[in-house]
């Protein structure tokens, strides 16, 4: 069992076992709890429309699969540049030089400077549509367990391009295998021969959902799990006496699990103790290790460990601070300047990341000629506030962000906007903000949720199928739920406490809100192998996207679990060139080919 495996049961077994705690702890208060009939909260009753997919086997080959760009030579490209067809566009990766300072020993130091922005500035923000719709639910069969690998049936939609036509009956996308790369050092972590049949939909529906728990809903809301008619969402038990318990018990949980998630303290206790079960978590050989042979896991070892070096002693590094919107706080960032670079990325922080292992990934989009802004949201790190807000008020923050950067760099300097898991969902909620510079050209948004009850039910699956494992044994089956711990009425809780201590609710911060108001250009990645926030996720945020230009890509090979794309360093830098290309073609006026086959083959 590799780090990250181990990290994802040891979370599971934790959770589990904090919850049926505090069911059990909480059970004798809520029997000697009046018998008087508590009044239910107030719900608002919203149709969940569930219209089931086409059932697949789709390619997996572990537990977090990833996802392999393809390299093809372009007709006038040169051969030492690496190319990418990528959506029917051809891309040669011409990455920039990096600039450094000089100084007196003919090294770059890390020097930090503070630029800050007073307090009160207001930015100014893009055209948006306000359209907001309900994403349908698609359950499919869950995938093929994950030591095998099997072709990949998908539909595709006909398509005359210059190199072929696809026909709009079913295809099999036949797998191929890349040869291993034996230069990376993986000794430890032996990794066998994957395919490369990644997924990549250029505007097109995505289905079925693929990837770990990909039946599960992904469109859950505070307002609908009391209404849903999935008896793990939502049991709807008519016995008072129980209904007086789980009242009890479900509102102590929540007590006991709201600050583990969302407080600065306390994130920063489970996020010391996630390391302490797992103490390779931020060592940077975790970025090839995982890795399939098909994602080059030789050059990512080369990259990352270059990246170390380079943002632990190189980089010169800028600590920036602006205002929250709300004027009461700061929020704080890292700026990276590259040279006389004027193209800039914004970074969110996920859920607990450090920042030093976001400037390692920073150097992703450095070395394509980017400056990179790294924010940190309000509750984590530098940043003001005491709990984590998940995007809710982060997406208005960023407008602050966008306004400093046109400062340093000019309103005429293109800014794509960029977040992993909790950081993608901030940057699709900065990307919702109204009236945004128009410079403001993109979003790339890897491993984001859809809605805070959707990423919840998906965990406390997981913690209740761990447990049912347990109690099996005795005879004792949960299906799908945990013992006096009824999931509607938990999150109903945590959205009361939530809204008590930040003033927003856990639907505020909404992925599938925030995708069906903005008409950015976006580009949406996860991996199958992602076990945290399902691959399905991504799916329905891709589906219910606004975006005047959409792209989706999913890895199916393994990269290392939650958040881990970047790890396929290769092919990840040409999906975000090719990416870049078509949003810079789309606003000179110019057509491109794009292919519609769902699996792009190397």
């Amino acid at each position: 069992m590799n780090t990250n495996e181990k990290q994802s049961r040891n979370g599971r077994l934790l959770t589990a076992g904090l919850v049926l705690l505090s069911a059990s702890a909480l059970m004798a208060v809520g029997q000697r709890a009046s018998a008087q009939t508590v009044a239910p909260p107030t719900t608002i009753s919203t149709a969940v429309n569930s219209t089931p997919a086409a059932t697949t086997n789709s390619a997996t080959s572990e537990d977090r699969p990833d996802e392999p760009s393809e390299t093809a030579a372009a007709d006038g490209a040169s051969p030492d540049v690496p190319t990418a067809n990528l959506w029917g566009v051809t891309t040669q990766l011409k990455l920039e030089p990096e600039t450094v300072a000089d100084s007196a020993d003919g090294k770059t130091k890390a020097a930090v400077t503070d630029s800050s922005t007073p307090a009160g500035t207001e930015a100014t923000n893009s055209e948006l549509t306000n359209t907001v719709s309900t994403a349908d639910a698609q359950p499919v069969d869950q995938l093929a367990p994950a030591s095998t690998t099997t072709a990949t049936n998908v539909p595709t939609s006909t398509s005359d391009t210059a190199t072929k036509q696809v026909a709009t009956t079913p295809t099999t996308a036949a797998t191929t295998t890349s040869p291993a790369t034996a230069a990376a050092d993986t000794s430890s972590q032996p990794v066998t021969q994957q395919s490369k049949t990644d997924i990549n939909l250029a505007g097109e529906p995505s289905t079925p959902n693929v990837g770990v728990n990909a039946t599960l809903p992904t469109d859950l809301t505070v307002a609908n799990v009391g209404t849903s008619t999935d008896t793990a969402v939502n049991p709807s038990m008519k016995n008072p006496i129980y209904n007086l318990v789980t009242d009890a018990t479900s509102f102590g949980a929540a007590l006991l699990l709201y600050p583990l998630v969302a407080s600065r303290q306390m994130t920063q206790v489970v996020s010391w103790v996630r390391t302490l079960l797992s103490p390779g978590r931020y060592d940077i050989s975790t970025t090839w290790k995982p890795l399939a042979d098909t994602y080059d896991p030789a050059n990512t070892q080369a990259f990352y460990t270059a990246a170390q070096d380079w943002y632990d002693n190189d980089v010169v590094k800028e600590k920036w601070s602006v205002p929250t919107a709300d004027g009461k706080g700061q929020v704080s960032g890292v700026y990276l300047k590259n040279g006389d670079a004027k193209k800039t990325v914004i970074y969110g922080q996920g859920w607990t990341t450090e920042p030093q292992w976001m400037g390692y990934v920073s150097k992703v989009f450095y070395d394509m000629g980017y400056n990179v802004l790294m924010t940190y949201t309000q509750g984590q790190s530098a940043s003001s506030g005491e709990f984590i807000t998940f995007g809710a008020k982060d997406g208005a923050d960023w407008s602050n962000w966008i306004k400093k950067v046109n400062e340093v760099n000019g309103s005429t300097g293109d800014i794509v906007l960029y977040g992993q898991s909790l950081g993608a969902d901030v940057a699709l909620q900065a990307a919702a903000q109204p009236n945004l510079p128009s410079n403001v050209k993109a979003v790339i948004a890897d491993a984001g949720f859809t809605t805070l009850p959707s990423l919840f039910y998906s965990l406390y699956s997981g913690a209740a199928t761990t447990l049912n494992g347990l109690t099996s044994k005795i005879g004792w089956h949960l299906n799908g739920q945990i013992p006096f711990l009824p999931f509607d009425k938990l999150v109903q809780n945590l959205n009361r406490i939530n809204k008590f201590f930040t003033g927003v609710t856990l639907d505020d911060a909404s992925g599938l809100t925030a995708v069906s108001r903005s008409t950015l250009p976006t580009l949406f990645i996860s991996t199958t192998d992602d076990s945290f926030i399902p691959t399905a996720q991504t799916q329905a945020l891709y589906n219910q996207s606004s975006a005047t230009l959409k792209r989706l890509w999913v890895l199916t090979s393994a990269v290392g679990g939650h958040a881990s794309a970047t790890n396929a360093v290769t092919d990840y830098q040409a999906h975000v060139a090719a990416f870049m290309k078509a949003v810079d073609a789309m606003n000179s006026g110019q057509t491109i080919q794009q292919a519609t086959d769902q699996t792009l083959a190397a």
